[in-house]
């Protein structure tokens, strides 16, 4: 399961911690190798646990190209 990714989609501008909260318990059952919340957010970060906050558009170029795993 190593190779699992937990992938959220929200329609939100601003994404903050208790938005992470089902990624976090999908993490405790899984050996995740990515936690990504996809949303409407200008930038691409990291939150403070680890989530990857992916801008839509980033997130469907890098699975269109291959890129996501």
């Amino acid at each position: 399961m190593r190779d699992t990714i937990a992938i959220e989609v929200k329609a939100k501008g601003t994404i903050v911690r208790k938005d992470e909260k089902a990624l976090h318990a999908s993490g405790e059952d899984l050996k995740l190798k990515r936690k990504i919340i996809v949303c409407n957010e200008s930038h691409r970060r990291f939150s403070d646990s680890g989530v990857e906050i992916i801008p839509i558009h980033d997130f469907l170029s890098e699975l269109w190209s291959g890129n996501l795993v």
